[in-house]
């Protein structure tokens, strides 16, 4: 609104608001959202700063900037990010970020030669870092510098080691130059791309793009993809969230278009925002697992990415609910998620999956029991985070009986004595081996001929 008018500004927070990705990160507790909120601000508050300096201006750059620093490690790209916007707005547009004290009049009478305004930005970048570095211990309480310093030296180490990631089909710690990208483009509402894409082709119309919107819009969002094209660990489009509101605000300049009659505009542009909201409310409350239509939304899904793109642990919720419907007293359960399933009541056994923090138990699905169903999240399905990536290739050929919130897949196992030769041959492979047996033990009630499960049951006894 502040550029562009009221209209732009409702434009740009009705994409906002129904942004899947921010609707997503947003209830989740998790440092995402507050991350892109502080480097949104802090670049607010040095465009507007740009405009007009003064104190409060200064103090609220230099604010947000230490907030972001604390609400996540990896938002230390703010600091080449602030740097670089600061520099191309006094060489490409004539900026000043002189501190706001009383010149002589004919110092500022003109525009600064560029290396007196160089010179004059060199105290506010300090008095901005200095400001965040005072805001920086008070959220550690106190403590110092140490434990945020810690922090960043793991996140730093974590980002050289690479992280386990899948992306179209193949599996890697290295990442890919285009996992952001192609994540981007997926995982954002059709429209929403539609808008970025007219604002740029259409800068010269309406209120033309100018030099320092470029800068304080456009080359942000380029420093952000560029650093996490670069970086090892690829595991969500929510390493990019900041991006989003920069995008959403340039897209709000198409609101100034001048169109005849006026009404083709506000179709053109509210029908837009209003496909953007159908498309983001069709898969509520699972936006975590959005993918636009382009590529055949949240179910084709995990074809191309995984991890925090779809599963987070974030449906046991959902799991419990189905159990009580389903009249469901326990299951076969290979949950990806750091909760414990047992704190919602659901009753289950353990198979071979990654992020339980506890020791996996040895509780047993009892013989006998009228359904025997496999409750598996998408990242353990996929294997992305366990060292044999074929150990649930046994499910490929089956159809899910239920998808609880797209991150987690229901198999009926019940008198099937493939599946459950499947899953003895995952305990064996993943552990706890001792869940083997009772495995092949249903498969030769089912099938007492089975040679391959008679040979493997053997060989447990016989090594004890």
């Amino acid at each position: 609104a502040r550029l562009w008018g009221a209209w732009a500004g409702v434009l740009a927070a009705a994409l906002a608001a129904f942004e899947p990705n921010l609707v997503a990160n947003a209830s989740l507790v998790t440092t995402d959202v507050g991350a892109a909120l502080f480097i949104f601000l802090t670049l607010y508050f040095l465009w507007e700063y740009s405009r007009a300096p003064a104190w409060g201006k200064l103090l609220g750059a230099g604010a947000s900037m230490g907030l972001a620093l604390a609400s996540k490690y990896s938002t230390v790209i703010l600091l080449p990010i602030a740097a670089a916007v600061i520099l191309a707005s006094v060489l490409f547009c004539g900026g000043d970020f002189g501190l706001p004290i009383r010149r002589d009049r004919r110092a500022t009478s003109s525009s600064p030669a560029a290396t007196v305004a160089l010179g004059r930005t060199i105290p506010f970048f300090l008095a901005i870092l200095a400001i965040a570095a005072v805001i920086l211990p008070g959220v550690y309480f106190f403590q110092g510098y140490s434990t945020w310093w810690d922090g960043l030296r793991r996140v730093l180490a974590h980002q050289e080691g690479g992280h386990k990631a899948f992306f179209l089909g193949e599996y890697s710690t290295e990442g890919w130059l285009l996992y952001f990208p192609v994540a981007f483009a997926i995982k954002t509402p059709v429209p929403t791309l539609l808008l970025i894409a007219a604002t740029l082709s259409l800068a010269r119309r309406g209120e033309k793009l100018s030099r320092r919107e470029v800068v304080f819009l456009l080359l942000p969002v380029i420093l952000l993809f560029l650093a996490a094209m670069q970086g090892r660990i690829n595991i969500g489009v929510r390493h990019i969230l900041p991006v989003y509101p920069l995008l959403f605000v340039l897209a709000g300049r198409l609101a100034t278009l001048r169109v005849s009659p006026a009404w083709k505009k506000g179709l053109v542009l509210g029908g837009s925002a209003a496909l953007t909201a159908i498309s983001s409310l069709a898969v509520a409350p699972h936006q975590l697992a959005y993918f636009n239509e382009l590529v055949g939304g949240p179910t084709a899904g995990p074809r191309y990415l995984s991890d925090s793109n779809i599963d987070w642990g974030q449906d046991l919720k959902g799991l419990k609910a189905y159990m009580d419907r389903e009249g469901l007293p326990m299951i076969y359960l290979a949950y990806f998620g750091n909760s414990p399933p047992a704190a919602l009541g659901i009753r289950s056994q353990y198979a071979p999956a990654f992020g339980q923090l506890d020791r996996p138990g040895i509780d047993v699905l009892p013989e006998g029991s009228a359904r025997e169903v496999l409750a598996i999240s998408v990242c353990a399905l996929q294997s992305v985070h366990l060292q044999d990536k074929d150990l649930y290739a046994w499910l490929a050929g089956r159809r899910p009986v239920a998808r609880i919130g797209y991150s987690i897949y229901v198999y009926d196992l019940t008198g099937d004595a493939a599946a459950h030769l499947g899953l003895a041959r995952t305990y064996l492979r993943a552990g706890p081996r001792e869940l083997a047996v009772p495995e092949l033990e249903k498969v030769l009630k089912i099938d007492p001929s089975n040679s391959e499960a008679l040979r493997l049951i053997a060989s447990l006894r016989a090594a004890g």
